[in-house]
């Protein structure tokens, strides 16, 4: 490492924690964006097909009040995941990179969704 060997004993038993949690942040950032592309994804292709379905000649309304609260369930998946992730925010960082490795408990999902 560049000029490690200019750093107190302190800093440099410091300096794989940082990694450490770097790493563990980079980690959990992408997990952050695959779990909020998810709902807004089926958000998207719902309310294109909640569209469609009522820009018909005859239009489909039961199906577009299906699509729709599809889109109302991943909002509120969507949102489950935001209140997650300000809780995750807030605690300590030990706590946090151990959470960091399972999503789970703030996405509010399970391993069948």
């Amino acid at each position: 490492m560049c000029g490690k060997d200019s750093l107190s004993p302190d800093v440099q038993r410091q300096q794989p924690d940082d990694a450490s949690c770097i790493a563990a942040l980079g980690r959990t950032s992408a997990t952050i964006v695959d779990e909020l592309n998810q709902p807004l994804a089926a958000i998207a292709l719902d309310a294109e097909a909640s569209l469609q379905w009522l820009a018909r000649e005859n239009p489909n309304v039961p199906e577009a009040i299906q699509a729709i609260q599809y889109i109302l369930r991943d909002v509120q998946r969507a949102s489950r995941i935001a209140q997650g992730i300000r809780s995750l925010v807030a605690k300590p960082t030990k706590q946090m990179t151990d959470e960091a490795r399972d999503p789970q408990p703030w996405t509010g999902d399970n391993a069948s969704n």
